[in-house]
């Protein structure tokens, strides 16, 4: 009898398109989840029920940014929140993506992405405000 051995050492390698400034945008993990929320148009009594809450109430209390509120998002729900999301729920990942999983080379290309957008933008305002704007 021939046994089957599987390996769990192989390597995947993923290609994924993450926006540049999604970690300028949502400064911490829990902004990029209230935001996916928000923009997925799901109502959170729905969302609720997709991973287990009790009410909409208690999801919210969960997902609000209350610091007087020590009620916290449990972590082991964020992968049911992900899928409960659908493709809105793509944004938590990128976060988790840029945040952790990008190399310094990678971050500072897209710090550069996000610079050669924003500058134009900054001296159009500068203008607008009055100030005299030179070219470099």
């Amino acid at each position: 009898m021939k046994m089957l051995q599987l390996s769990s050492s192989r390597t995947v390698k993923v290609e994924l398109e993450v926006p540049a400034d999604v970690t300028y945008v949502f400064p911490d993990l829990m902004d990029a989840v209230r935001h996916a929320v928000k923009e997925s148009g799901i109502p959170l009594k729905v969302i609720a029920d997709r991973i287990g809450e009790k009410d909409e109430t208690a999801l919210s209390r969960k997902l609000s940014a209350n610091e007087k509120d020590n009620t916290n998002f449990p972590l082991k729900k964020l992968p049911a929140l992900i899928e409960a999301l659908g493709d809105k729920g793509q944004l938590i990942g990128q976060w988790l993506v840029m945040t952790y999983l990008v190399g310094q080379e990678q971050k500072q290309a897209q710090a550069a992405k996000m610079a050669a957008q924003i500058v134009p933008v900054l001296a159009q305002v500068l203008k607008d405000f009055g100030y005299r704007v030179e070219k470099a």
